[in-house]
């Protein structure tokens, strides 16, 4: 799999790190913005299997920027919920490179079919 991640207004952020539940649809990311996001990957195959054209998803079903306040240079599940780690920080709640363990409310991995993402307003 190859995932190129991100939205139109990340077009200065580049994604650093990337988490996936293995057998299920979900993927994390996180990049220099400070935003991890939760992605949910289309069934593959799809009808662009086979061809030159990407399967493209636009917006993430979850997208924050107030866990960190440097970028952030790990991302993954653990079961539901997500550890991420930045690499310094500034920011008052959270100590330079201290790994925080957090829930995303309202997800269930076991979701095989997750709604359509919301957009933005």
């Amino acid at each position: 799999m190859l995932a190129i991640v991100g939205s139109h207004a990340q077009r200065y952020s580049r994604e650093k790190v990337i988490g996936r539940r293995f057998f299920q649809s979900w993927l994390l990311s996180g990049g220099q913005d400070t935003m991890i996001c939760l992605w949910s990957l289309p069934t593959v195959p799809d009808e662009n299997a086979g061809t030159d054209k990407p399967t493209v998803v636009v917006y993430p079903h979850f997208a924050s920027i107030g866990m960190h306040s440097d970028y952030v240079d790990c991302v993954r599940f653990w079961g539901d919920l997500v550890l991420s780690k930045a690499s310094t920080g500034n920011n008052i709640k959270v100590t330079r490179g201290e790994i925080m363990l957090w829930k995303i409310d309202g997800f269930f991995s076991g979701d095989d079919n997750p709604p359509e993402p919301p957009m933005p307003g």
